[in-house]
């Protein structure tokens, strides 16, 4: 019964994301109003909110956010950073970059992986 809530309430929650991304043009208001339900939605289930979905507001005031209209994405120092404009502040989210896998496999000097620019290429010879 609980894990039925649940999908219920995750639909809903992507349902009234989808939504927001298609009102923001209109009416940005509405938007972030959209976004403060899925998010009471899924307090009151006790759900995750979907990654994806979680970058798509702001954490402090709770506005949606559209790329290049409301907020700004930077790159640097292998994090991005969300700045919002409508509240001015910013979120970090760190990036695992594949060079760090790519020199940890390195390490343990396994003569099958090879590196070649980020990518690995698994040799066949037994």
């Amino acid at each position: 019964m609980q894990t039925d809530r649940k999908k219920i309430a995750l639909e809903r929650v992507k349902q009234l994301f989808n939504e927001a991304d298609s009102v923001f043009k209109e009416n940005p208001k509405r938007a972030t109003r959209y976004v403060q339900i899925a998010r009471k939605i899924a307090m009151k289930i006790n759900l995750r909110i979907p990654r994806e979905l979680k970058r798509g507001y702001c954490k402090h005031c709770y506005s949606y956010l559209k790329p290049g209209v409301n907020s700004r994405i930077r790159n640097y120092k292998s994090r991005i950073t969300i700045y919002c404009n409508n509240c001015k502040k910013f979120t970090r989210i760190p990036i695992k970059r594949a060079w760090i896998l790519l020199h940890h496999l390195w390490d343990q000097h396994d003569p099958k992986i090879m590196p070649c620019s980020s990518i690995f290429l698994i040799q066949d010879h037994p």
